[in-house]
């Protein structure tokens, strides 16, 4: 998927930006002594100069401009097959996804009521929990960043921050959005949907949840009751507790595959808003 190959280039560079904030005393060295290096080599060439005339230096100009064209085309050669390695291709969990695509996949089901129940619990309640869940963060970051460019690449670095692991979280949500938003109807089979909610339950969804929080505590933003939070804030605890107690039903259920599970779910529950049954 195209999403999945711009956030993974994202994640390359944001990556390469944390190598060098994090090695930054070590690359300031490197370059001292570079420096160094070459100041110790411009004085030999005026010395040559001084030897043996004007001429070395043009000489010396070519060699460098040489220098620098062969390192140029080494180091894009080096980032061509680094981007085809891990920029282009996309995640093997992504590619193998691809068979879980198919044009009727109702009729494919061996239990069509467990396939409609399962694509009507994505539907009316998980994949809304997501939607809130993104809509709250990217929200967080445009009352923090109201430069829109800066807000830009703040929410592209969201869906990349690996401290709660999100990328995996933006992997199952779009390959289970992408097969239940289809045209005419939904594309993916009963078994996919499966893996995309046990994969998000077991803790991805979770995980990015968490991310809200922590945005909203480093500027001091109370979810509740911030005026322009709040509203979105709140819609989502409703709809991630109805999602929950949906799910109840269908871990129950040994119809549903790996989703059977007798003990607790894995989703996590907004601390204002406890779940349960009556809920």
């Amino acid at each position: 998927m195209r999403t999945i190959r711009r956030l993974t280039i994202l994640e390359s560079l944001w990556s390469l930006w944390n190598l060098v904030r994090d090695h930054a005393w070590v690359i300031l060295a490197a370059l001292f002594a570079a420096g160094s290096v070459m100041k110790g080599f411009w004085n030999y060439i005026q010395l040559a100069a001084e030897n043996e005339g004007w001429w070395v230096y043009p000489v010396v100009i070519l060699v460098l401009i040489g220098a620098m064209i062969a390192l140029t085309a080494s180091l894009a050669w080096v980032w061509s097959v680094l981007r085809q390695q891990f920029g282009q291709a996309r995640p093997a969990a992504d590619q193998d996804f691809e068979s879980n695509y198919v044009a009727d996949p109702e009729a494919e089901a061996l239990d069509k009521q467990a396939y409609n129940q399962l694509v009507a619990f994505c539907l009316d309640q998980l994949v809304p929990a997501c939607d809130l869940q993104i809509d709250t963060q990217e929200a967080l970051i445009r009352l923090i960043c109201p430069n829109k460019i800066v807000g830009d690449f703040a929410i592209d670095g969201l869906r990349n921050d690996y401290r709660y692991k999100t990328r995996e979280f933006w992997l199952h949500y779009t390959n289970l959005a992408s097969g239940l938003t289809s045209s005419p109807g939904p594309t993916i089979k009963f078994e996919g949907m499966i893996d995309c909610i046990f994969e998000l339950e077991r803790e991805p969804y979770k995980n990015f949840c968490a991310q809200a929080t922590v945005i909203a505590k480093s500027a001091n933003i109370d979810l509740a009751s911030d005026d322009t939070i709040a509203p979105i804030w709140t819609v989502w605890e409703d709809r991630h507790n109805k999602m929950v107690i949906a799910f109840e039903a269908i871990k129950r259920d040994i119809g549903f595959g790996k989703l059977h599970r007798l003990r607790p779910h894995r989703w996590g529950s907004p601390a204002a808003v406890p779940v349960t049954d009556e809920g």
